[in-house]
């Protein structure tokens, strides 16, 4: 069993939490479908971590994963073991990932495992 963590920068905003957050208060029936989708890979990835494989989460570059539900991407890297900490999310629109998302997403890794060091 794997525990799952949002990051949350140093203003405070968790981009994965919020967006699941506003799939909720949207209430159509494409955002429902989009937020059961995410909530049952979420709990697919809290069983197996990023032993889930194909088609539920992909190596990208490193230390960082995403997580595939639908057309919807969130990026995340485990920690410590068996923390999960889900990054950030995007629409995917072609094949390859973008390496902008890449690159935030390393940014962002980055940022979270420096500050986590600090408080250690």
């Amino acid at each position: 069993m794997y525990n799952i963590f949002f990051y949350k920068d140093k203003k405070g905003n968790e981009p994965v939490k919020e967006y699941i957050i506003s799939l909720k208060k949207k209430n159509s029936k494409d955002s429902l479908i989009k937020l059961q989708k995410i909530q049952d890979y979420l709990n697919i990835l809290r069983e197996n971590g990023t032993r889930a494989g194909m088609p539920f989460v992909r190596h990208l570059d490193g230390e960082l994963w995403e997580l595939r539900p639908l057309k919807d991407r969130i990026l995340f890297f485990a920690y410590n073991g068996n923390d999960i900490i889900l990054l950030s999310k995007f629409h995917k629109k072609t094949q390859k990932t973008p390496l902008r998302e890449i690159k935030k997403a390393n940014k962002l890794m980055k940022d979270y495992l420096e500050r986590s060091n600090e408080n250690e």
